[in-house]
């Protein structure tokens, strides 16, 4: 798909299908944990993606890791995996007015598909005005990276149903050295 691996990027109104990763990603050495410099004030707008993550792996359609960001309007349909993924150290973002619908797919390693929005390892970040439906779970907020905290987060006038799992959950992981999930709305 595209990878984002610059400052003051946008991407808008393209169509992004048929992909073995990502469909839209930042560059995931960008984590200050592994010593990258985080891409900041990047806009995901209007965007078509579906039938990404074809090859079952953990790729994600929309994958941000970056300071300053926005992610709207985009309709994010029949993926394998998460349809938006803000995590590893995203900070100072928003995800509002997505369309995200058929998350389901079939995967190769075993795990369970995906679903909606999930939030982990993130500080800042505001989902608002999402529409989510016929997935594996709408909106997740967890703390699954033992070296990042999920903080901050507010959750809100999101519409979610039909989907075969929770509407809305929080979950930390067992162990780990962050402070887990904390601060949220």
């Amino acid at each position: 798909g595209i990878v984002l691996n610059a400052n003051h990027l946008t991407v808008r109104g393209c169509e992004i299908t048929e992909t073995q990763w990502h469909g839209i990603s930042a560059d995931t050495s960008g984590q200050t944990k592994n010593g990258g410099t985080m891409i900041q004030d990047i806009k995901i707008l209007n965007n078509l993606v579906y039938h990404t993550t074809l090859a079952g792996s953990d790729g994600q359609a929309i994958s941000i890791i970056a300071d300053g960001f926005l992610v709207q309007g985009n309709t994010v349909r029949f993926n394998t995996r998460e349809a938006i993924d803000i995590w590893l150290e995203a900070r100072h973002g928003r995800v509002a007015g997505n369309i995200i619908y058929g998350v389901y797919g079939q995967r190769t390693d075993g795990r369970p598909p995906g679903g909606g929005i999930l939030v982990d390892g993130a500080d800042g970040i505001d989902i608002d005005g999402n529409t989510i439906y016929n997935t594996r779970f709408g909106i997740g907020v967890s703390s699954e990276n033992p070296y990042y905290a999920t903080q901050r987060i507010q959750v809100f006038n999101n519409i979610i149903y039909d989907n075969t799992g929770s509407g809305l959950f929080m979950w930390d992981s067992a162990g780990g050295i962050s402070d887990g999930s904390q601060d949220v709305l």
